[in-house]
């Protein structure tokens, strides 16, 4: 039997690596930035915390997460661990 190779579509939970790598970057610098005079952490980018909820949500996929009942809580709590990995 023949079979046709499908085509892969984009995955939904896709990150530019490049991009928000830059992003963090800048992101960084500001908190060092802030930091140095005392101030507040500023508030993460709108790019960064959008991709760190699609990593979140792909790892909810994953085959040793798939039927967990409480996945929207294990997806919330990567998010709000992700705050500290930009500290």
């Amino acid at each position: 039997d023949y079979y046709m190779a499908r085509a892969k579509k984009n995955p939904q939970h896709y990150v530019d690596n490049k991009k928000l790598l830059e992003e963090m970057k800048k992101f960084k610098k500001k908190c060092k930035d802030a930091d140095a005079v005392g101030g507040n952490m500023p508030p993460v980018p709108h790019y960064v915390g959008e991709c760190f909820l699609k990593i979140a949500n792909g790892l909810s996929f994953r085959p040793n997460f798939i039927n967990y009942t409480y996945k929207d809580e294990m997806i919330s709590e990567k998010q709000y661990s992700f705050k500290y990995i930009l500290k």
